[in-house]
């Protein structure tokens, strides 16, 4: 293992602990809101029924497993053949079906846990690697996974944190490309053409 995996291993451990730590207690007194039923209901489908059409889902009130409310206002465009499709993008709900076939709510809530952490090492590697030194990566890291907006998205189910990861690891990516390939360096074939 490469120096900045071994040391981006016990941030993304304590980070994936702290996050798994709280789900009991933000199960226990937030609701899920919003789109976060509507992505859950589509995982359910896919899980249950192997399809997207969730109107049998809503007309048994499927969603009754994870969100309290009562009735649930359909997210959904009517398809020329009958079938009820999510308006909302589906990605998400392909991303946390698996989750939620082991575990409902719960599941997917230990995915996003998981995905946080990933996402604070992420953070981590980006700091160190930017700025050169280990103590900003942790400075970047404590001052990011531990407050707003990750601490609280990472209890939502929304698209924000599998996209925050791909997009910083990306970015990681980016700046360890080689100058040759980089469009910004001195280096780069085309910087030799003078106007």
């Amino acid at each position: 293992l490469s120096r900045s995996v071994f040391a981006a291993t016990p941030v993304f451990m304590l980070t994936w602990l702290i996050y798994g730590q709280a789900i009991p207690y933000v199960m226990y007194t937030w609701k899920i809101t919003g789109d976060e039923p509507h992505y859950l209901l589509a995982a359910h489908s896919l899980v249950h029924d192997g399809d997207l059409d969730l109107k049998n889902n809503y007309i048994n009130g499927d969603h009754r497993e994870f969100y309290s409310f009562g009735f649930l206002d359909p997210h959904v465009k009517e398809q020329p053949d009958g079938k009820w499709l999510l308006t909302h993008d589906i990605g998400l709900s392909f991303a946390v079906a698996p989750a939620y076939a082991l575990g409902g709510r719960l599941g997917v809530m230990r995915f996003f846990a998981f995905a946080g952490a990933l996402l604070a090492a992420q953070m981590f590697l980006l700091g160190w690697e930017v700025g050169g030194k280990w103590w900003a990566g942790l400075l970047g890291w404590l001052s990011m996974s531990l407050s707003a907006p990750l601490s609280l998205y990472v209890f939502q189910i929304y698209p924000e944190v599998l996209g925050g990861l791909v997009v910083l690891w990306s970015t990681r990516r980016i700046l360890s490309t080689p100058s040759w390939l980089n469009p910004t360096s001195d280096s780069a074939p085309w910087s030799t053409v003078h106007s």
